[in-house]
């Protein structure tokens, strides 16, 4: 089932209260309190109500749940990863493109998708010293 312009449920918790209200894996979010969700932005930012009414799609039948929660509680919902937003435009100042070749391949996605950046803000500062980095201050996973 295509899902464009929907958030799809890749999982859901066993009793939680999306389990409770009847949403499964496969359902795609339509909208939540009325609001329309495209993405994981707009999901996340809708299912802070303590009352929420969700609109979903399984199937090509339209659904709703309603979940009563406390303020900030878990759902219980885990969506798909959304594909990344590539940058298409050939700029002469891109910095991507002035990278020296040899680097790790992800320093050569010309990401567009301010999603990322609010999300997991994956704009960073290298600012932090080979020393330090020695003492094992700074790790990476």
């Amino acid at each position: 089932m295509p899902t464009h312009n929907k958030l799809e449920i890749e999982s859901i918790e066993t009793g939680s209260p999306a389990a409770k209200a009847g949403l499964q894996p496969g359902d795609a979010i339509l909208s939540i309190n009325s609001c329309p969700v495209h993405d994981v932005i707009d999901f996340m930012f809708n299912k802070g109500q303590d009352e929420l009414e969700i609109e979903f799609m399984r199937h090509a039948a339209k659904g709703k749940a309603l979940i009563s929660t406390e303020h900030d509680a878990e759902l219980g919902i885990t969506v798909k990863p959304f594909k990344i937003k590539i940058c298409r435009n050939n700029c002469i100042f891109c910095f991507v493109k002035q990278l020296p070749k040899g680097l790790r391949k992800s320093l050569y996605i010309k990401d567009e998708d301010y999603r990322l950046s609010f999300l997991y803000g994956n704009y960073m500062t290298l600012s932090i010293s080979l020393r330090e980095t020695r003492k094992g201050s700074w790790n990476r996973d």
